[in-house]
């Protein structure tokens, strides 16, 4: 009777580390799957971020200036030019070829390039080195300039062209004898007369103003 109830025991005791070790590789089991399927989830997924528009954003960084940068850029640049200290002032100032280009770029809009920092640029044009940039920059400056005249001719009585014609005969001819046309690409040229229809008409001979003192600084 008692070695019967002692092999019970001994079976239970067997039956219940079987049902245990059962139990746990289940769990391992489920446990495995559970990280299978977040690693799969993991390479399925697409990342939050999306590189794109990192890039395009990058990009459009890269093409914005604080107005006062480029400002204080001219002005460090023409305390460089006194002789008043030991060094001329030249380590107030650096060459900047990206601020260069974007005030080259925003010249003629006066939200971004103020009347004082545009007279420190055309003095600064003076001095400009690269017969490539200097065409470009005078092709542009006949393209606005003969854009405006054109839209002056359309808009304005006969009285008014004639009255203006005096004063604009000589400095339409260097206009005319300018580069026919700028180097800008087709977005970029659509872009900017986009721009150039909303402004009003002050503004646009604001514009010309200054195209036709470009053109007289660079053919100078």
């Amino acid at each position: 009777m008692g070695k019967k109830n002692k092999s019970k025991a001994l079976k239970k005791k067997r039956v219940s580390k079987h049902m245990l070790k059962s139990k746990e590789r289940t769990t391992n089991h489920s446990v495995e799957n559970d990280a299978l399927d977040n690693a799969v989830t993991e390479q399925i997924t697409p990342p939050v971020t999306t590189t794109p528009n990192s890039k395009l954003s990058r990009k459009k960084d890269s093409h914005f200036k604080d107005p006062e940068e480029a400002a204080s850029y001219l002005s460090a640049w023409k305390a460089s030019q006194s002789d008043s200290g030991p060094n001329g002032a030249t380590d107030v100032w650096k060459f900047n070829k990206n601020t260069q280009s974007w005030l080259i770029r925003h010249m003629y809009e006066v939200d971004k390039v103020s009347k004082g920092t545009f007279v420190l640029l055309l003095e600064y044009l003076e001095g400009l080195q690269g017969s490539k940039t200097k065409s470009w920059i005078l092709s542009e400056a006949a393209r606005r300039a003969r854009r405006y005249k054109e839209y002056e001719r359309r808009t304005v009585n006969d009285n008014n062209e004639n009255d203006e014609k005096d004063d604009g005969d000589t400095k339409d001819k260097k206009i005319e004898s300018a580069t026919e046309s700028a180097e800008m690409s087709p977005e970029d040229l659509e872009n900017e007369e986009e721009r150039w229809k909303k402004l009003n008409d002050h503004d646009k001979r604001k514009e010309y103003k200054r195209a036709r003192k470009v053109i007289e600084v660079i053919k100078a």
